[in-house]
Parts: C-alpha cells; structure tokens; sequence
C-alpha cells in the first residue's frame, strides 16, 4: 500500500455549506471531462464534498485545494461545470488519482567532468 498524499486540483472560488468549489486546471478538467470541448484554465467549476479535502490541508477561499488520495481510492462523486454556466454534470473524481500519480523526487545529477582547454 502506498503512503497517502495530497493531490492540488486548483483554487478555491467558494465554500458554501458542506460543498468546496474549485476553479479547476485545464489539464484536471480535460480528465475529468475528455469529451468535452477545450476550455481555458479557470474556466470549468468542480463542486464536491468537504470530507475529500486534506485534513493537513482544509480549503480555504483564494487557496489551492488538496484532495486526500486515501479518500480517492474509492469511488467518489462530484459535480463538474466545464463551460462555467453553471450547468453541472456528475463526475466520478477517483479518476484524478487513476490519471495521475505523484511526482518522484529528481535524480541526482552527475558530474561533469572539466577539460583543460586547449589554447591556440
């Protein structure tokens, strides 16, 4: 099992009630919702439930917003504006935790080695 982390989908435009809605990432958007046509990154609207959010990271409006991986893996319903007019459609979000995994640290670099130069 792998340990869990946190997945930033984009900033909080608003918290009403229990709900969190995010400005969504083009490339985030596009997952959720590949059939739909290309709209630019802040455009497309994604509403779910508080209780998928970090608890080392709760949403807060004008912040990024990170979702719990454990809450991830398993079938999880939202709501996704892509054309932002306020026409939702049902999403199943644990396709963000398919489509993408964490980013493994960078390799360390090797070392160039130095030539003398040669003068002319």
């Amino acid at each position: 099992m792998n340990a869990p982390y946190d997945i930033g989908i984009g900033r909080c435009s608003q918290i009403e009630g229990d709900f969190v809605y995010v400005r969504l990432d083009a490339l985030i958007a596009k997952r959720l919702a590949p059939e739909s046509a290309w709209s630019r990154s802040g455009t497309s609207v994604l509403r779910f439930r508080n209780a998928i959010c970090s608890r080392q990271r709760p949403p807060q409006v004008g912040a990024e917003v990170y979702l719990s991986s454990e809450a991830l893996d398993r079938s999880v319903v939202g709501e996704i504006d892509v054309l932002g007019n306020n026409k939702f459609d049902t999403v199943d979000l644990s396709i963000i935790l398919t489509a993408m995994s964490p980013i493994s640290a960078a390799r360390t670099p090797s070392v160039k080695l130095t030539y003398p130069r040669r003068s002319k």
